[in-house]
């Protein structure tokens, strides 16, 4: 059964693995979607791999929290950041800069973006 708590696990783990890559080596992780990094662009993945490293450890500890306005707060900012960042990557995969596994990134928010949403909308109270 996908519950919350699925979620949050699934979250973590994607989250932790792309984090590291990006973190300890950007240019290696965008090379596979067909991108080639300036020293700035090392410099931003560094810091978005910072960012889903931080993502990954909040999910993980949300994981088997009970229904509160944090953990509302939590899956409403997931769905929301998701749905932003599906829209952006849907927007640069449409620019042709990057190659056909880009669009696993658009596939990866946009499903993170709609369960948040399934589960901040359907207001289950059960982890």
């Amino acid at each position: 059964m996908f519950t919350l708590k699925n979620l949050f696990i699934v979250n973590t783990l994607v989250a932790l693995s792309y984090g590291l890559g990006a973190l300890f080596n950007p240019a290696w992780t965008m090379s596979t979607y067909g991108l080639t990094l300036n020293t700035a662009g090392e410099l931003m993945t560094r810091f978005y791999g910072a960012e889903l490293l931080a993502h990954g450890w909040m999910t993980w500890n949300a994981r088997n929290s009970i229904a509160s306005d944090t953990r509302t707060a939590i899956v409403s900012a997931r769905s929301i950041g998701n749905s932003i960042r599906a829209m952006v990557a849907i927007a640069f995969m449409l620019s042709g800069e990057a190659n056909w596994r880009g669009y696993n990134i658009v596939g990866i928010f946009a499903f993170f973006a709609l369960a948040y949403g399934y589960f901040g909308l359907t207001k289950k109270d059960k982890v």
